[in-house]
């Protein structure tokens, strides 16, 4: 679980932890760029919570991988 003392740590959901690894990167950013990748996270999450229940949840949309290689270079 996340230790909300320290912001670090991990939710135990690999999608709720990309999405909070993806806040930490887009506060870097200028706020006129912050817009689109707070709507993805948003977007993200939306789709976390909305398959809490599933049994055979998604995995990442598309932007969040899109976000994810380009944040790893690639």
């Amino acid at each position: 679980m996340t230790d909300p003392q320290s912001g670090s740590g991990e939710t135990g959901n690999p999608r709720v932890d990309a999405a909070l690894a993806e806040l930490d990167r887009i506060a870097d950013l200028p706020p006129a760029d912050q817009v689109a990748g707070f709507a993805t996270v948003q977007q993200e999450l939306q789709a976390t919570l909305s398959t809490i229940d599933s049994a055979d949840p998604p995995q990442h949309s598309a932007a969040m991988h899109s976000m994810a290689n380009a944040r790893q270079g690639r």
